[in-house]
């Protein structure tokens, strides 16, 4: 039984630059890329994620990072106002430790950025469930899930206006970086932590091995989030 699931987009955003310190940016004077999930783009701390989490530091970061990102069609050709420009936020989803986690990557088509995404999780490997083309779907997607023999991977690739599901139990207690190895879009900082007890995104856990095949689903439903 999956016990918590996240569908995190991945998208290139524009966002104004501080203090007016871009001369040309791609969308005319003031602007830069920023690279989002969920559209949240990470805002570093001056202090310690996890320093702040077991000092019990406030105002270093939030805990809202969404279950489910704003809605729109994801992978269309046009792009609402108000999907173009990322909230800068350090936010964190608390995950509660041993919990079994699926998170479904959706690749979107913002400023016409669509592309393949590489993304791994620090502390872990997991078990990649589904892939697909377009907007995932919540009741029919998960039908065409591998809950027999999916194959455990520390990478998955999200293909280019695409999905991709993985899961994982959430038994490593650390603040566990996930990010993109693609060097154009990392150059520009879009990273994800989970937070286990994931922000622009932060997975926070209060130990560490893989899901275990007997821990697979065996349904291609999906349990109470």
């Amino acid at each position: 039984m999956v016990y918590k699931r996240l569908l995190i987009t991945i998208s290139l955003n524009i966002a104004p630059c501080p203090n007016n310190t871009c001369t040309l940016g791609p969308n005319g004077n003031n602007t830069r890329l920023s690279p989002s999930l969920s559209n949240v783009s990470f805002h570093a701390p001056s202090i310690d994620l996890l320093q702040a989490y077991y000092r019990k530091i406030p105002g270093i970061f939030e805990t809202d990072f969404p279950l489910e990102p704003q809605a729109f069609n994801f992978t269309a050709d046009r792009t609402p106002s108000n999907a173009v420009a990322p909230e800068s936020a350090t936010k964190v989803k608390v995950i509660n430790f041993n919990s079994s986690v699926e998170i479904v990557f959706q690749g979107t088509n913002v400023l016409n950025s669509a592309e393949n995404h590489p993304l791994h999780l620090h502390g872990y490997s997991f078990y990649v469930v589904g892939y697909g083309d377009g907007n995932f779907n919540n009741v029919t997607s998960p039908s065409t899930y591998n809950l027999v023999d999916p194959p455990e991977m520390n990478t998955v690739a999200v293909p280019r206006n695409g999905w991709a599901a993985v899961r994982f139990k959430a038994d490593n207690p650390d603040l566990n970086l996930t990010n993109t190895n693609d060097l154009s879009i990392l150059a520009i900082s879009q990273i994800v932590y989970l937070c286990e007890i994931l922000a622009a995104a932060l997975f926070l856990n209060p130990k560490s091995s893989c899901w275990k095949p007997d821990l697979i689903e065996e349904e291609a439903k999906i349990g109470p989030v």
